[in-house]
């Protein structure tokens, strides 16, 4: 087979294309990287999309060090057939995303336009009672450019503003659509008792930064070569762009940094794509995204959440390492059985589940109910035999 060449990197590594082989060391992955737990269940979910007939599956070499993931296949195949075949499944799979997407930004708009007599209205009274209006003001002129310009899909936050927007979403009632919109948003109960449309907990973008869009742009920056070397080899975090913010090294980045990190100029690293801020790891984060749908949304009593996170436990995610004990380790459906089971770990005795390991979604400014700005931090590591700690 001959060489391709990546599109987006400048880089004299290649994955293998000349050994084939049944199990490949995804030396890239790291056990407490939250990002690396995603874009394995997204490689899987992927592979089984793009190439069903090699029967993916994985476990953790726990025996060797660093604990690192085995992806096994029914058929022998090289690093760049694994990383082509996952990038050509992420594709298929994100498809629907960007018709969600552009019905998410037209309702944007028309909602925009139906607020704005009213809120020009409120402005009038408020003058006319002496109360204040710079709130109110501020709020108008949002919707005005919001009316104005509808949002690109790229750039929308989240899919649904409203009940009537996720109803919306989805008129034909297509099933791949369904599953897309059930892990991207779903119906909440607030603290006043009605229900609104509430985002996933996996979304940590704060403010109008992309969330829901984000899976439409890496939909289009799909490379095998970086699918690649996020898998095979250790990240070098080389793409000032578009990112999760799973990565836990992106926030201690901003954190130690002695400079403004929106002055771009600051980010020189000799190799780097990209014209954002945070530099990541683009190719897990692609892989990431076809993760997402293991993680469909459920309603509480008042929020949401996840499989893997316990309201119980301040809303910690577990997620699990498990060995193979001679076997070809688990698909991701089994992967998805034990994520499903993590509030009840102590009470599930499983012969190949080494343990979980915790990670934790950290508000920044507990004290302004209004921000939503996040970051993930790993919260360490729980043996199988440990039930003491909660």
């Amino acid at each position: 087979m001959a060489r391709r060449k990546s599109q987006t990197i400048k880089d004299s590594w290649q994955p293998n294309h000349t050994t084939p082989l049944s199990k490949h060391r995804l030396s890239g992955l790291e056990p407490d990287n939250l990002l690396a737990h995603l874009a394995l269940l997204g490689l899987l979910r992927a592979l089984e999309t793009s190439r069903p007939n090699w029967h993916p599956r994985a476990f953790w070499s726990v025996k060797t060090h660093p604990w690192r993931p085995i992806l096994t296949l029914a058929e022998a195949k090289t690093e760049l057939d694994v990383a082509d075949a996952a990038a050509e499944g992420v594709k298929s799979l994100l498809r629907p995303v960007e018709d969600i997407c552009e019905k998410a930004a037209e309702a944007e708009q028309t909602n925009a336009k139906q607020a704005i007599p009213e809120i020009e209205k409120k402005i009038e009274e408020n003058r006319h009672k002496g109360k204040g209006v710079e709130g109110l003001k501020s709020k108008l002129k949002k919707l005005r450019k919001a009316a104005a310009k509808r949002r690109k899909v790229d750039k929308v936050v989240e899919i649904a503003e409203t009940m009537d927007d996720l109803r919306n979403l989805n008129p034909l009632n297509d099933l791949a659509h369904e599953r897309w919109i059930s892990c991207l948003s779903a119906p909440a109960l607030d603290q006043n008792g009605e229900w609104s449309a509430a985002v996933s907990p996996l979304k940590l973008t704060s403010g109008q930064q992309a969330f829901a869009g984000l899976l439409v742009s890496f939909a289009k920056e799909c490379d095998f070569n970086e699918i690649a070397r996020a898998l095979f080899k250790p990240w070098r975090r080389l793409h000032r762009g578009h990112s999760f913010r799973f990565d836990d090294a992106e926030a201690r980045r901003y954190a130690y940094l002695a400079f403004d990190p929106s002055d771009k100029s600051k980010w020189s690293v000799p190799g780097q794509t990209g014209t954002a801020v945070a530099p990541s790891e683009r190719g897990a984060n692609v892989l990431a995204s076809a993760s997402f749908q293991s993680f469909p949304i459920f309603s509480l009593k008042h929020g949401v959440a996840i499989p893997g996170m316990c309201p119980q436990d301040g809303g910690r995610l577990r997620l699990p390492i498990w060995s193979a004990e001679g076997g070809r380790g688990a698909t991701r459906a089994g992967i998805e059985a034990l994520i499903r089971l993590a509030h009840k770990m102590d009470e599930m005795p499983q012969a190949n589940l080494t343990g979980w390991h915790i990670f934790r979604i950290i508000k920044l400014d507990e004290t302004n109910p209004k921000s939503d700005y996040k970051v993930i931090a790993s919260d360490g590591f729980i043996s199988s035999g440990d039930h003491n700690r909660k």
